[in-house]
């Protein structure tokens, strides 16, 4: 009996233990099954990757190319195919000298350097002609980088390639013509110092002119700033460009007071106000109704005093400006002086017409004036008596 128990306790362990380890190759299997699924979750991310890095490998804007230590094409994008005048497909697994062999004997040392060194070739310019455009010299600008394994071993080189035909062109075309504008230069400085030279002994004539110039606009201005009457200058749009010591004392403005105001300030309304009216007129018209003709005007003094003066207007050009002077002279006082000879006159008439006595007034024999009384003693009524011999 004790044997029986003895084997009994040992199967009931046995089958412990089976059972204990089922359920750790259950774990196990569900640990497998999650790695699995990570793995297959990081496949298909490296799967998605490398369809985007091999999109963008074919179609970036340079060419792209592998190629081993035998100078075999591993991979290489449809621009760079383009450009060697072949296909994709028609690359792979084929050599420098069956796909360019024109540009072998230049690319090969190039690679070799590199695969041997180790280190990458720069911003390299290459010339030459593809099959894609024979005979048609091609540039591009070259990088190549080494590819390394893990250990350090070169498996081959990755180039970049980018074309650079239209701008060496340009640049060929920009030093013809620099080199023309330089020629263009030397010619036009060796004639600018013929010029100068020819310049130089004009320069003290024209100082002499110049002042000579000067002195006389010293002299004009001496004569304006001491003439008699005022004397102003406007421009074409009525504004007040000069005002002399006698218009100052016309009008009481000092002339730095008025300078640079439209001259109608200085006129009463309602001339004031049509004075505009008249310059853009004669602008349009060009009839001269002021200028060059002297005529009686009316003033306005600072305090508002009106008064009559003389006015003559002339016109000259400063260069292309149009401008206008005006010569003025205050009248006030001979203006008094008609006035009081009218007043006179007209009382010696009324007086002569009031008498009873014959009244007249001859000059060289000629009668100038007769009273009516004149026609009871000759018989002529008075007007028929002007002009007649005495």
């Amino acid at each position: 009996m004790r044997d029986d128990d003895m084997t009994k306790e040992q199967l009931i362990h046995e089958l412990a233990k089976l059972r204990q380890q089922v359920e750790e190759l259950k774990v196990i299997e569900s640990k497998h099954e999650k790695v699995e699924e990570e793995l297959l979750a990081s496949q298909e991310l490296c799967r998605e990757q490398f369809s985007e890095l091999d999109h963008l490998y074919n179609t970036a804007p340079v060419g792209h190319c592998f190629v081993d230590t035998d100078f075999r094409f591993v991979r290489i994008n449809e621009l760079l195919a383009a450009i060697n005048g072949k296909s994709v497909a028609e690359h792979i697994g084929r050599s420098f000298r069956e796909i360019i062999p024109e540009l072998a004997e230049e690319l090969e040392p190039l690679y070799r350097q590199v695969m041997e060194s180790g280190e990458p070739i720069l911003d390299l310019e290459v010339h030459g002609v593809t099959a894609a455009e024979p005979g048609v010299e091609r540039s591009w600008v070259v990088n190549y980088y080494p590819v390394e394994s893990d250990d350090g071993t070169v498996l081959g080189v990755n180039a970049v390639v980018q074309e650079i035909t239209e701008r060496k062109q340009m640049e060929d075309e920009l030093k013809k013509h620099r080199d023309h504008l330089e020629d263009l230069m030397k010619e036009r400085t060796a004639e600018l110092e013929k010029t100068v030279k020819a310049l130089e002994g004009e320069i003290t004539e024209r100082k002499q002119a110049e002042e000579a110039l000067l002195a006389s606009a010293a002299k004009i201005r001496s004569v304006v700033e001491t003439a008699v009457d005022g004397v102003i200058t406007i421009d074409e749009r009525g504004i007040i460009e000069s005002f002399n010591k006698s218009a100052e004392k016309l009008f009481g403005y000092k002339a730095e007071e008025i300078i640079g105001k439209n001259v109608k300030v200085l006129m009463p309304s309602p001339y004031r106000d049509e004075h505009d009216g008249y310059i853009s007129k004669y602008k349009e018209t060009e009839e001269r109704k002021i200028i060059g003709i002297g005529r009686e005007a009316l003033g306005m003094h600072r305090d508002g005093t009106i008064f009559p003066m003389d006015l003559s207007v002339s016109e000259f050009y400063l260069g292309e400006r149009r401008m206008f002077t005006g010569i003025l002279r205050d009248i006030t006082e001979r203006k008094r002086a008609e006035e009081a000879l009218r007043e006179s006159e007209e009382r010696f008439r009324r007086l002569s017409e009031a008498s009873f006595e014959g009244i007249s007034i001859a000059e060289e024999g000629r009668f100038l004036d007769a009273n009516k009384q004149i026609a009871g003693i000759f018989g002529y009524e008075p007007p028929e008596r002007i002009g007649m011999s005495v």
